[in-house]
């Protein structure tokens, strides 16, 4: 019984743990880019998004059925949002 419940725990503290923080600083990095107010405001506000994000991430992990369901998401959500996020830093040519 207790067998097959913790083979899948430990891969999913792993994805909760680095896909949530990889998701919650890029979230975190675009809020701040991209929100029209002042800058401190805007690095302030995505700070405490993040911690908002990292929490559903990795309630969602363990909520998810299918691991590899939840690599694919994070993977997809993850390269997009990290190439707009670098897209943006190459484009306007400051961080």
């Amino acid at each position: 019984m207790a067998n097959g419940r913790r083979s899948g725990a430990f891969p999913r503290l792993i994805t909760a743990a680095i896909g949530g923080y990889a998701l919650s600083i890029l979230v975190g990095a675009a809020l701040a880019r991209f929100l029209p107010t002042a800058p401190a405001e805007a690095a302030v506000l995505g700070m405490m998004v993040s911690f908002l994000v990292f929490t559903a991430v990795t309630l969602w992990v363990y909520a998810v059925h299918h691991l590899r369901q939840v690599w694919l998401t994070l993977g997809i959500v993850i390269v997009l949002l990290g190439a707009v996020v670098a897209g943006s830093i190459v484009v306007d040519g400051r961080l």
